[in-house]
């Protein structure tokens, strides 16, 4: 648990700036909320998370557009 502001501002402004940086989070089709919870006890640097963060959006983007397929394409 980081105690100090200081310290928690650095974690929320790196995850930011790496959700922002990850291509198609503004997609108007499917819109959801995604909370992500820092639970290291070590601040990681900038690098770490923007990659993380991109793996974890990446299979979010994988499993809405799997679900995007119609019923009827899928040949039994």
């Amino acid at each position: 648990m980081h105690k100090k502001a200081v310290e928690r501002n650095l974690i929320k402004r790196r995850i930011r700036e790496a959700y922002r940086l990850f291509p198609e989070t503004t997609d108007e089709k499917h819109c959801s909320d995604i909370n992500i919870i820092y639970i290291s006890e070590s601040i990681s640097e900038f690098t770490l998370i923007k990659n993380k963060i991109a793996d974890v959006l990446e299979k979010i983007k994988k499993n809405i557009n799997s679900a995007d397929i119609p019923a009827s394409s899928v040949s039994d």
